[in-house]
């Protein structure tokens, strides 16, 4: 990542989530009250594309899976502790995700609760997951516009 995009990225976190110590505080209480690994910030917010009415995009990666209800707890938690900011809450669990998923969210995120080393590992994995199955993206791609062309030619008229 240049320097430019890193001071960028810096600059708008410091612009749209300025975590007060009270908040910080909560976090680090449901990390460990949700057996929490990492706590993300991306989207709109990081990439500096945030506008009035923006959600707020939240990702959590949990040491072990949970189920919906906690999801939903987490949920309210996390909604409290991040009313602050003006936008809906969109939470996702990482655990599980495709990794094109996985690298949009780790190319542009801001670690708001975990270890950073921990951060790191996932975000490394997360890229190399990533350009280990770019062929595969390509080729679905193509395998899909070429169906969807068949689909044209066979029933379009």
């Amino acid at each position: 990542m240049t320097a430019d995009r890193d001071w960028l990225r810096r600059f708008c976190y410091n612009l749209c989530m300025e975590l007060s110590e009270e908040q910080r505080q909560k976090l680090r209480e449901l990390g460990e009250k949700f057996d929490l690994e990492l706590v993300l910030l991306y989207g709109s917010r990081i990439k500096g594309t945030s506008h009035e009415g923006s959600d707020v995009d939240i990702a959590v990666f949990t040491k072990k899976p949970i189920d919906f209800r906690t999801f939903l707890s987490l949920y309210s938690a996390l909604s409290e502790v991040l009313a602050p900011l003006e936008g809906e809450l969109d939470l996702v669990d990482l655990r599980g995700k495709d990794p094109l998923f996985l690298y949009q969210i780790f190319a542009n995120s801001w670690l708001l609760y975990g270890d950073p080393t921990a951060y790191n590992e996932f975000r490394a994995f997360a890229f190399r997951n990533y350009f280990d199955s770019r062929d595969i993206f390509r080729l679905e791609k193509i395998l899909v516009h070429r169906y969807q062309e068949y689909l044209n030619k066979t029933y379009a008229r």
